[in-house]
């Protein structure tokens, strides 16, 4: 009961020092039914195995004392309960007759099918029972506001928005028709200055069209908000607070409230293939009640759907009740080292500070989670980190007639051939908290699983890191996106290079991440260099 502090070392996370322990052990806040199993440790401790106690936040504890924490005592209290309902079932069997050959093995006859099927009706008890205390429980309507004058305000704008719902969805078309492709400029300069060239001067002129699309249809936006240029390409729009609404503590603010801020992006990546699509990527085609296009979900849709609300609400005269800024970066893509970051340092310099930022996210969606009948909004909290590493293998160059027994192309081949066939472990922690949450719309059987993740979660681990859909939730993942080598076809290369793309789980860091790579590819004439661009 009482809190003590870990004693056992832990390893530096992502660049932090070594040599530091961990902090005292905070109890977690989890459901009563779940407190048979109490958590433990809420710092990492991880070490370099995959077992141990794993308290669900991400944090793998495998020290002697998380072994035992996440081993020894669960398995003893199972034992401990499985004995009690054993001499229970005992108790109420009766002894076998005087007489009778072997009473002792007799006796442990009855007793154990009899222990079998109390502890084996017990638990289905349970587990029924909280599964039908989950379904009970979720999804019941909320009580209705008390203002009805802001109901009936809301049902307004509903019903406004859906009328021009096509207007909305020209708007967008008419974005995505604006090629706003940015480009790597490592890429850039591998393929000559003349592409380099014509690249950002595609980019500009694309960028400067979306521009003046925004000027054109936001006129309520550019007449009442402040608009800043940052580094000719980047946006940032200032709606400043109703100043009545600020001194009366109106709005949701109130004086010497803190401002918050809406990010979006206005570049995308390139579509090489656009015979493969299936609309034209740069048409903005609504089709089937969709809008096609490169940037229809990533993210002109934000950038457009963040101007359409505030054009919609000064329409209406409404003003916040603090500052709101919308901004909005020209290069995130390739890491928002010219965009977002300018416009962060630009924020810095005004001394600007915020209360939150609301930056592209995931959606609503239906039909996505397995066995789920209800459409979920999948509110993001947070993002994946990730690393990029270069691999590279060099070799004398020759003639295809005389191949020797080991080429670049060969070696690296391996190379990458070994990380994707290893995939990193999976970790059930965040994953139980995200289904765990959407209890109550699974169907059955699922709904059985889901409401009982105190027993089902390494089942759930196992099954979404068999699907690449959702192996992401659960495990660091391992994306080999480039592989360049070779020139001619009669001439051996002297050289082989590919990319490897990292999203790292909270349960791993980016230096667990590079040593585990070294270990799997382990070659020495396979040099491996990190790539990252902080933005």
């Amino acid at each position: 009961k009482k809190k003590t502090p870990c004693r056992h070392p832990a390893p530096p996370m992502d660049g932090s020092p070594a040599g530091l322990t961990c902090e005292p052990c905070e109890p977690l806040r989890r459901p009563p039914a779940a407190r048979l199993f109490p958590g433990g440790c809420t710092i990492a401790c991880r070490g370099h195995t995959t077992s141990g106690y794993d308290c669900g936040h991400g944090h793998l504890d495998a020290s002697a004392p998380g072994l035992l924490r996440g081993l020894v005592l669960p398995c003893a209290r199972k034992v401990l309960l499985l004995s009690l309902v054993a001499v229970a079932a005992a108790r109420a069997v009766k002894p076998p007759a005087e007489g009778a050959d072997d009473p002792i093995r007799a006796h442990w006859r009855a007793v154990v099918p009899t222990a079998c099927a109390t502890a084996g009706a017990a638990l289905v008890v349970v587990l029924v029972g909280r599964a039908l205390l989950v379904v009970g429980s979720a999804y019941r309507d909320p009580a209705a506001p008390d203002d009805a004058a802001q109901v009936s305000d809301d049902a307004a704008a509903i019903r406004r928005c859906l009328d021009r719902k096509h207007l909305y969805a020209q708007r967008l078309g008419a974005a995505i028709r604006c090629k706003t492709v940015s480009h790597d400029p490592d890429e850039l300069s591998s393929q000559g200055p003349a592409a380099a060239v014509a690249a950002v001067a595609s980019l500009d002129a694309e960028l400067r069209k979306l521009h003046e699309l925004i000027r054109r249809s936001f006129p309520r936006v550019h007449a009442s908000l402040d608009r800043l240029v940052v580094n000719d390409w980047s946006l940032i729009y200032i709606w400043r607070a109703n100043q009545h609404n600020e001194r009366q503590g109106g709005g949701g603010g109130g004086a010497g409230s803190l401002p918050y801020m809406v990010y979006a992006h206005l570049d995308v990546v390139s579509a090489p293939d656009p015979e493969e699509w299936l609309v034209d990527p740069w048409s903005g085609e609504v089709k089937d009640g969709f809008i096609w296009g490169r940037g229809a979900i990533d993210d002109k849709h934000a950038v457009i759907g963040h101007l359409e609300a505030v054009e919609d609400l000064l329409e209406g005269g409404h003003t916040p009740g603090r500052d709101v800024y919308l901004c909005f970066g020209h290069d995130e893509e390739v890491g928002g080292g010219e965009g977002a970051a300018r416009v962060a340092a630009e924020l810095a310099a005004r001394g600007m500070a915020f209360e939150f930022m609301l930056d592209e996210g995931l959606m609503i969606v239906d039909g996505i989670v397995p066995c789920h009948s209800r459409p979920v909004a999948m509110v993001c909290v947070g993002e994946k980190g990730y690393v990029t590493t270069r691999l590279t293998v060099a070799s004398e160059p020759g003639h295809a007639s005389l191949p020797p027994s080991k080429t670049a192309i060969g070696t690296l081949a391996r190379a990458v051939s070994r990380l994707e066939q290893s995939p990193f472990p999976s970790h059930s922690g965040i994953a139980r908290d995200m289904f765990g949450a959407l209890a109550g719309g699974y169907d059955w059987p699922m709904a059985l699983l889901m409401a009982n993740l105190w027993l089902f979660a390494p089942l759930l681990a196992r099954f979404l890191a068999a699907k690449p859909k959702t192996a992401a939730v659960v495990r660091t993942t391992t994306a080999l996106t480039i592989f360049r080598s070779g020139a001619k076809e009669n001439v051996l290369p002297a050289s082989a290079t590919a990319v490897v793309n990292h999203r790292i789980h909270p349960a791993d860091s980016v230096k667990s991440v590079l040593r585990r790579d070294r270990h799997v590819i382990n070659d020495p004439d396979v040099h491996m260099e990190e790539r990252t661009k902080p933005s």
